[in-house]
């Protein structure tokens, strides 16, 4: 090997070395586009469901408190009208925050950051839900049966076993949503800091 070929070697295993982390650096702007969209495609199915679900019921519940007799029962309906509006007007504002889209100009490490913050949204309304949606929702729901629980169950069982029954649906909720839920969104944040962490630090 010559003095000319031993001097070329450093400069071409430098131009490897740049031009696989451009690919690299293409490839993960990629995924993480992909990921981005894939994971609002996700949520906008999801919302559809809620309203699908949510406000179908709301017209039922405002029917019946509108029909049923003044008192537990008209209140327990008016309730879960209430709580079915409610959660589907809060799943459209928060599918409007998810859907927003980012500036182009952002650099890989910045829309890394951001697709970050829209899992942490999402993580965040997904651990609410047991709060501001299942308690209204199986208050009202309690309210709507008690009178028919206490009514073909001796007292107190009638109003122990509706609780109890509350309280499991409840856990439910909680399961769905903080377990379930949430695991799923940090598998997919796991899997775009392992794609970054390639890049090392300085992005």
């Amino acid at each position: 090997m010559n003095h000319s070929d031993s001097q070329h070697d450093p400069l071409q295993k430098l131009w490897r070395e740049e031009n696989s982390f451009q690919e690299d650096f293409s490839m993960l702007s990629s995924v993480l586009k992909e990921k981005r969209q894939s994971f609002e495609e996700l949520i906008a199915e999801q919302n559809k469901g809620e309203y699908t679900f949510g406000l179908p019921w709301a017209v039922i519940t405002a029917l019946c408190a509108w029909r049923a007799t003044p008192g537990l029962i008209q209140f327990g309906f008016a309730g879960l009208t209430v709580t079915l509006l409610a959660a589907s007007a809060i799943t459209w504002w928060s599918g409007r925050r998810e859907s927003s889209v980012p500036d182009p100009s952002l650099n890989l490490r910045d829309y890394h950051l951001a697709l970050v913050a829209l899992y942490d949204r999402r993580i965040r309304l997904l651990k609410s839900v047991k709060f501001w949606y299942g308690i209204p929702l199986l208050a009202g729901g309690g309210l709507v049966l008690l009178p028919a629980a206490t009514r073909y169950f001796p007292s107190p069982w009638g109003g122990l076993l509706l609780g109890l029954a509350l309280t499991g649906a409840w856990i439910g909720i909680w399961h769905m949503n903080d377990i379930r839920g949430v695991s799923g969104i940090e598998a997919k944040k796991a899997q775009v800091d392992e794609l970054l962490s390639r890049l090392g630090e300085d992005r």
